[in-house]
């Protein structure tokens, strides 16, 4: 079970911190032009049920449309993205669609970004908090139609469309629980040791350091190919401090 969590807001460096926090670790850059990572249709989601979905991202830009993770065919699909300063979460399941905007939520720099449905509704995530804004759902995605699931883009074909500008240092996808506003709180600061392991179907630390491949550490074996080969999204140094300072 997890413990009760911190309050402070770290904005730079402080003085006296745990010492992990000086460590730093890998995340992926994206270049908003034409690299994304390419994951397996995640199957797991199919049917109707409660999910959750999280990134930690850096935004460098605050233009356009920048997908975080995407997975749509016509009828079916999940969506989570950037629409200029606006943050999207999409659920459809055949000629249904489930589409919250949650407005002037995006921001430059990192932070935790993420979608909730909890059987009910939909409701946005930033930096562990749930946002107000709600969309009323009756159904849940029934995923069987999909093909590929993408990261930084929302298609996988040319010509491609909503390209990230920006980094990602993991991505999560549970399927059967909604997190609670303390588990996403949790989530910010022990991002390396995710809640609900049992639901987790996607789950990228992005630690990888080198090479075309990420691994999915929750045992359904989702794993990304990043593209393309010759220009594929770069890895980099980030300081753990700074992906926890939205607390």
């Amino acid at each position: 079970m997890y413990k009760s969590l911190p309050t402070q807001k770290y904005t730079r460096m402080p003085k006296r911190m745990p010492r992990s926090l000086f460590f730093s670790r890998y995340a992926l850059g994206f270049n908003g032009s034409n690299n994304w990572i390419r994951l397996p249709v995640l199957t797991q989601l199919d049917g109707k049920n409660k999910c959750t979905f999280l990134a930690c991202v850096n935004l460098k830009k605050l233009s356009d449309n920048q997908a975080i993770i995407w997975s749509m065919v016509t009828n079916s699909g999940f969506g989570l993205w950037f629409e200029g300063d606006d943050l999207r979460f999409l659920l459809r399941d055949g000629s249904t669609y489930y589409d919250l905007k949650e407005p002037d939520i995006a921001e430059l720099g990192w932070h935790f970004y993420g979608g909730r449905y909890d059987g009910s509704e939909l409701r946005v995530v930033k930096d562990g908090v749930l946002r107000p804004s709600a969309t009323a759902m009756n159904t849940a995605v029934d995923m069987s139609a999909c093909v590929i699931t993408t990261v930084g883009c929302s298609d996988d074909e040319p010509p491609k469309y909503y390209l990230l500008y920006g980094d990602i240092a993991a991505i999560y996808v549970w399927y059967g629980v909604a997190l609670t506003p303390e588990e996403l709180r949790w989530m910010v600061l022990n991002y390396h040791n995710p809640v609900h392991p049992e639901y987790l179907v996607l789950w990228l630390p992005l630690e990888e350091g080198s090479g075309l491949t990420v691994y999915d550490k929750s045992g359904y074996g989702n794993n990304g190919t990043l593209l393309p080969a010759d220009d594929p999204p770069t890895w980099q140094r980030v300081r753990q401090w700074e992906l926890r300072q939205v607390i």
